[in-house]
């Protein structure tokens, strides 16, 4: 049942996604970090007229885009944050663009979800679509349903080995199977040190990063 969560739809968010992670039910976490509250899913289902509405959901699919990120413009331009490659229909390279303040950030922290993993990338374009702007998100951008703990960056593949960033070629703690360096233990306990599990939603949200405000911070990983 636990794998079928993650490999059949008709499972996943109404069988698993409950507002309380696996580690969590199974007092797997660092004490403290949390407390006796479930950890949102970021995948609710709310309605019309509902509490908070969408303010616990986060959005994947066709709608949830590098160009709704602002990250890749239609038609893409040099000082864009990322440029994605294209060739015969076909994400061949994602990386940032050269001066960006998108490639301070990767510097110090990377940009492992949307690089993807050694298989595949993290963002996916639709069927016949050759726009870099279309490009979506999946549950898998974020998530690696088999590796619970640690995070290894890709080798061997052109563009997943994200040369150049503080990662590259490394092995960082991660939770809750998150595809990028994310580690709960570590925190805020260093004020020189941005703490990696808000860097790892800076990949996206690069409006929010420290780099943006003209300050370059390393990762506490």
């Amino acid at each position: 049942m636990m794998c079928l969560a993650c490999h059949d739809g008709n499972v996943a968010k109404g069988g698993m996604m409950q507002g309380t992670s696996w580690e969590q039910s199974q007092n797997l976490l660092p004490p403290g970090v949390y407390g006796p509250k479930g950890i949102p899913t970021l995948l609710g289902n709310d309605t019309t007229g509902a509490v908070n509405m969408y303010g616990n959901d986060h959005p994947v699919g066709v709608q949830a885009t590098l160009g709704a990120l602002r990250l890749v413009s239609n038609p893409p331009k040099a000082t864009d944050p990322l440029n994605v490659t294209i060739t015969n229909g076909a994400i061949t390279s994602i990386a940032p663009n050269t001066g960006t303040t998108y490639a301070n950030f990767a510097a110090d922290y990377g940009y492992p979800a949307i690089a993807g993993s050694a298989w595949d990338w993290g963002f996916h374009l639709p069927n016949g679509d050759t726009t870099p702007a279309d490009a979506f998100m999946t549950c898998t951008t974020c998530h690696n349903q088999h590796v619970m703990y640690i995070y290894q960056t890709p080798a061997g593949y052109t563009g997943h080995g994200q040369t150049g960033t503080a990662i590259a070629g490394g092995t960082y703690p991660t939770y809750f199977f998150v595809n990028s360096p994310y580690n709960i233990s570590a925190g805020n306990t260093s004020n020189t040190l941005a703490a990696s599990t808000t860097q790892f939603c800076r990949q996206c949200h690069i409006g929010e990063a420290n780099e943006s405000y003209g300050v370059n911070i390393k990762t506490n990983f």
